[in-house]
């Protein structure tokens, strides 16, 4: 495809609908939101330091900054913090690969579940309880995400990234347990959990791969996490031989391998992350301070230090 997209009937009609030009800017110089504080200050900053390096190197309209301004802030600083590096080297952050070893257990531990529940409600239960749980599971799983989809939108717009990993990990965690319990109620509110949790888990995972990697890359580095994750999915079959055959069709074993390796990449991931706060909020600080010293420069002024 080209790099810059061709003007469609609909795009000249937006235009004309909107007042905005290609720059995302009013083209009325007249109209209420260009004079607005907010943009026209965005916009004179970015005309005093708009030399051609610096045109070439951002294509982002004046309303893409500041919404990627709140994005930043609203994910706790961590939105953007890999939107510079090539692919090869967001392939090798552990920002990538924690969150590919953790979307990778998840994966095999709902696809796991999924296909097993009849045979680990048989053993934890008798064969009437089983069969009543798993029509149950059959009504809930597809309804679960018609009634989650509002709240995963409101939890991804309102809360920071790490408390939106925080949730997944506290929510899975729980889940794995309850499943293991031979407690008919704790077994339902483990399915409830669990059919909220299915959709929830996908968009969160494909919500950090854009605020951490971007929009350029996101294809890609979502694509191969993915990737992965199903290839790994082969090992169902491993873990369904090892259930019948050498733990005697006891799912607990297994369930309990999958829950300490949940507990250990999700603990490791919000550790990580935890420990890169203080560099993203440093970084962005830099950044900011580095364009004031740039208007500076144009006015004649000078730019004493920066943060510590």
């Amino acid at each position: 495809m080209p790099h810059e997209s061709y003007k469609t009937i609909e795009d000249i009609a937006k235009i004309s609908e909107t007042g905005l030009d290609e720059r995302g800017l009013p083209m009325d110089p007249e109209d209420p939101r260009y004079l607005s504080g907010e943009v026209a200050s965005l916009e004179q900053n970015r005309s005093r330091r708009g030399s051609r390096r610096d045109s070439m190197k951002s294509s982002k309209s004046v309303f893409e900054e500041i919404a990627d301004h709140n994005l930043k802030e609203k994910s706790g600083g961590v939105f953007g913090v890999l939107h510079s590096k090539s692919i090869k080297e967001q392939f090798k952050s552990p920002w990538w690969f924690i969150m590919c070893l953790f979307t990778t257990i998840q994966m095999i531990r709902i696809n796991f579940f999924v296909a097993t529940i009849f045979s680990q409600m048989e053993y934890y239960f008798d064969a009437e309880t089983a069969v009543r749980i798993n029509k149950f599971f059959d009504i809930a799983l597809p309804l679960g995400g018609i009634v989650a989809i509002p709240f995963i939108g409101l939890i991804l717009d309102n809360l920071h990234t790490l408390v939106v990993l925080t949730i997944l990990l506290g929510v899975s965690t729980s889940i794995g347990v309850f499943g293991m319990l031979s407690i008919e109620y704790l077994q339902y509110l483990g399915i409830l959990l669990l059919v909220v949790y299915r959709p929830f888990y996908y968009t969160a995972v494909s919500d950090y791969c854009v605020k951490v990697f971007g929009y350029s890359t996101f294809g890609t580095v979502y694509g191969a996490i993915i990737f992965f994750s199903g290839m790994m999915n082969l090992l169902q079959t491993v873990l369904d031989n090892a259930t019948h055959f050498t733990f005697h069709n006891n799912p607990t074993p297994v369930n309990s391998i999958l829950v300490i390796l949940t507990v250990f990449f999700g603990l490791s991931m919000l550790l990580f992350i935890k420990s890169q706060e203080k560099n993203v909020i440093r970084q962005n600080v830099i950044d900011e301070a580095l364009s004031g010293e740039s208007d500076d420069d144009v006015n004649g002024n000078s730019f004493s230090a920066l943060p510590s």
